[in-house]
């Protein structure tokens, strides 16, 4: 069933609720079972905007669909939960989707009526949260969608350098997936750097373009992965050649609109808003059920479009080898001791670097050295021969030499620049 037409049964299934006074028909089973309850007054309220906040409102209206005899109020914004809260005498139930924090939330809150809170971001001083029975905390298994994100990326086997772009407002949620991301990397011996939808453009881009590349880089939903493109073309870095984004909701509104096309983790919106409607309605039959979080555990697809490169049947291969330099590139490796970590013949990694990199296992040794000489060049008061100890440089001439046929200026003429930037 195309999107289109999810949306307009949907639309379609709403318009019977509202319009008509009779609750949705049943079956006589369910009228033997639930002739002495009356229609249950239920507020949907979900805020999320885009594809994947219709296809919520699909699954909910599914799972109504399936005889359940609501009589629903929708609000789609602020204003028309405030309006809801004018009129709320005779509501049974409320499912919520707001990511935002509003007093109208609390105040239903401190009501005791039964409530699904899916994907919230209310602080925990709020009322409801002291409630001990009726209130349901519905949760996407964010950190399983960072675990994803970051083995995705690893799989291609071509990244140096890795980053998590978070939204502009913090949220739990992007929180557990960026804690995720990070440390399936640490695992494989990668750091990961974080940027937020909130920098500027010009700062994020900065940061960008000092990394070392190709970089992959994971935004915390579809809606921040616009602020990845924003900032690649300030950068001038060419997407997936030498950076890579990855989203998450694979809203097709955004993914097949961007240039290139961007590649995202599809998280089953409708699942989701089934499973809160769901769980509301046992709240509803049993109001006195303790307060619990749930953790709603979707299957999780990686959708590959453009801004993501295809991964190479050697990719697993590079990454370890690239693993290896990012932790030991400082202590004087050379290639025959990644070739050998590895296992395999320095003919071979050359081969596989060559393939996978466009490079040479020597230039990625170079790379992670020199940016750890600007990490010291900026954050330390070390000498420039000691910063050429410390990195593994073993002739100071040689650094000098190598730093400024890559940045166009001496490692002194660096510091002074960076180091009076704001």
């Amino acid at each position: 069933m195309s999107l289109f037409r999810q949306i307009l049964l949907s639309i379609q299934a709403y318009s019977r609720l509202t319009k008509s006074k009779s609750p949705c028909r049943l079956s006589s089973m369910s009228i033997a079972r639930r002739k002495s309850h009356r229609p249950r007054s239920v507020l949907v309220a979900i805020f999320t905007s885009g594809i994947t906040g219709w296809k919520k409102r699909i699954g909910v209206f599914r799972y109504i669909g399936e005889g359940r005899p609501w009589n629903v109020r929708m609000a789609v914004n602020l204003q028309e939960l405030q309006a809801a809260w004018g009129n709320r005498g005779d509501l049974d139930g409320i499912l919520v989707n707001a990511p935002g924090v509003d007093p109208t939330i609390c105040g239903f809150a401190d009501m005791a009526i039964p409530m699904v809170l899916f994907n919230h971001n209310l602080p925990s001083s709020s009322p409801v949260f002291s409630r001990r029975n009726g209130v349901f905390f519905l949760h996407q298994d964010s950190s399983s969608i960072g675990m994803t994100a970051a083995q995705h990326l690893l799989s291609i086997g071509i990244y140096r350098s890795f980053v998590f772009l978070a939204p502009e407002a913090p949220t739990s949620w992007s929180e557990q997936r960026e804690r995720a991301f990070s440390s399936v990397l640490q695992k494989k011996g990668f750091s990961c750097t974080r940027l937020t939808a909130s920098q500027g453009h010009l700062e994020s881009s900065a940061i960008l373009s000092s990394l070392p590349r190709p970089i992959g880089l994971f935004a915390a939903s579809d809606r921040t992965a616009l602020h990845a493109f924003a900032i690649a073309r300030m950068a001038k870095l060419r997407i997936p050649d030498e950076l890579s984004i990855i989203g998450v909701d694979n809203d097709e509104s955004i993914c097949e609109s961007s240039t290139p096309l961007l590649s995202s983790i599809a998280t089953e919106p409708e699942t989701f808003g089934y499973t809160a409607a769901r769980l509301l309605d046992q709240l509803m039959e049993h109001p006195d059920r303790p307060s619990k979080d749930v953790v709603l555990r979707c299957k999780l697809n990686v959708v590959t479009r453009r801004s993501t490169p295809e991964g190479s049947p050697h990719g697993h291969l590079v990454t370890k080898a690239l693993a290896y330099i990012s932790s030991h590139a400082i202590d004087g490796i050379g290639p025959n001791d990644v070739a050998q970590h590895l296992g395999i013949s320095r003919r071979l990694l050359d081969l596989r670097f060559s393939q996978i990199q466009h490079g040479s296992v020597l230039a990625a040794i170079q790379e992670q050295r020199l940016a750890r000489v600007k990490e010291h060049l900026l954050h330390s008061s070390m000498t420039i021969e000691q910063i050429t100890q410390a990195c593994g440089f073993g002739s100071l001439n040689h650094l000098k030499k190598l730093f400024k046929g890559r940045f166009g200026m001496s490692m002194r003429q660096w510091r002074q620049l960076h180091q009076r930037s704001p």
